[in-house]
């Protein structure tokens, strides 16, 4: 995005750029001084030109999370906040209102002058409730004051950096028919459908390296070299949406030796994020694929028992009907697949209302293909129920039969695959993630 800087200027620039008295002729019309005090005229006229107000997109510093607020000036001085996280509103929304000025410094600066709890919660140094850090003196280490910078073309973007701490902090013009509240609902929406807090680990691919990423759910990407060590080779970075469905860092990841600089993602039309930055390197994110989220040693994927299709709705009620004959007082609940880590082995495991087993099974995957192969093997409850209930042996002999088409509900949030069997497709289920 372009960016106009005809109307910022700093003082010590000023200076630099005013001759000297007696030497010649100053080349600009008006003084330092002048041009400052009309800088500062200019923004405030702007910032009051946003009729329903501006999201600012908040950063305290930038291992935190990003806190979005919306904000709107009035001439008279006022402003009202909006905000909705944990700290300063208890993850309800609420509005409050108080004072700003744009003030002279070494160039225009916006300040918060008089006490908003909604956002002065986070550049005041007491320490920080709920963690395990004592933060006594610093607290979030946040700016309430902001050096304004420079401005979009089309005047619908203010770009600011926090005066103490130098965080980029940006302003977005609010849509006029945007309700405020309605925002924050929506960033929610966004958030649930990019970073599905059951999908734990996401995966980042450049032209310089690949990256796993987690914390998403926390408002933070923790990116870890393919392959590196998590507890010494961690680099957090909190992020921020917008209801558009794009993610900005509170500052650019750069990787190993600055290989890259990496800030700004957009959701793409195939449903992965994509870096937008010059000097991105092709960065995309996404789930990893379906093989990927399928294998993963860390979920559970129950199977839907509604979405059964072709042979498996037999085989699944003969199961559900075997299990009550076999055991009276016992109702079969579900299968599900998924690693067993004390046996280090893959499973399909199975839940009644007293019993519970696992039968191992080989998993092979080839591009979004995956085929199941009974090894003889379960636990003792399962050894049990494959011995005794013939139902549990045609369904395990019906599940390895056949190699699926794997087909995820998102690249990204992958919370459902549909599996169908590339020979007979009318044969198929859904499995969700847990």
């Amino acid at each position: 995005m372009k960016r106009n800087i005809a109307i910022i200027w700093g003082v010590s620039a000023l200076m630099l750029m005013t001759s000297c008295v007696g030497e010649q002729e100053d080349i600009f019309d008006e003084s330092s001084a002048l041009r400052l005090e009309h800088a500062v005229s200019n923004y405030n006229d702007l910032l009051c030109s946003a009729t329903n107000g501006w999201v600012m997109q908040y950063f305290a510093r930038s291992s935190e999370c990003g806190y979005p607020m919306l904000v709107k000036f009035s001439k008279s001085g006022a402003v009202e906040i909006a905000a909705k996280n944990k700290y300063s509103s208890n993850n309800v929304y609420a509005q409050e209102s108080s004072l700003f000025e744009i003030i002279s410094d070494n160039g225009p600066v916006l300040t918060f002058n008089s006490y908003n709890n909604l956002l002065h919660i986070f550049s005041t140094p007491e320490d920080i409730p709920g963690t395990d850090d004592k933060e006594e003196g610093l607290g979030h280490e946040g700016d309430y004051e902001f050096v304004l910078y420079s401005v979009s073309e089309d005047q619908n973007t203010i770009y600011m950096k926090g005066k103490k701490y130098g965080l980029d902090i940006l302003l977005y013009r609010l849509p006029e028919t945007q309700g405020w509240e309605d925002y924050f609902t929506q960033l929610e929406a966004v958030r649930d459908e990019l970073f599905n807090s059951k999908v734990t680990t996401l995966y980042m691919t450049t032209d310089k390296g690949d990256f796993t990423i987690t914390g998403m759910s926390t408002g933070m990407f923790d990116f870890v070299p393919k392959g590196g060590d998590a507890i010494s080779e961690t680099v957090s970075v909190g992020y921020i949406l917008t209801t558009d469905k794009k993610v900005s860092l509170a500052v650019p990841f750069t990787g190993n030796d600055n290989i890259f600089s990496i800030r700004n993602f957009t959701l793409s039309e195939e449903g992965i994020l994509v870096c937008t930055d010059e000097g991105g390197e092709n960065a995309q994110i996404s789930a990893g694929g379906e093989a990927n989220m399928v294998t993963n040693t860390d979920y559970k994927w129950r199977m839907d028992k509604n979405s059964l299709e072709g042979a498996f709705v037999d085989a699944y009620a003969n199961v559900v009907s075997g299990t009550r004959a076999y055991k009276s007082n016992t109702t079969f609940q579900y299968f599900e697949l998924s690693y067993d880590a004390s046996a280090q082995k893959y499973s399909l495991y199975f839940k009644t209302t007293r019993y519970s087993g696992r039968i191992y099974l080989d998993v092979v995957t080839e591009g979004n293909t995956v085929q199941f192969t009974y090894n003889g093997e379960c636990d003792s409850n399962g050894s049990v129920f494959m011995r005794d209930v013939e139902a549990y042996r045609t369904f395990v002999d019906l599940l390895t039969s056949m190699k699926y088409t794997m087909v995820g509900n998102s690249p990204l949030a992958m919370v459902e695959i549909s599996m169908h069997s590339v020979e007979t497709p009318e044969n198929g289920f859904v499995i969700a993630l847990q």
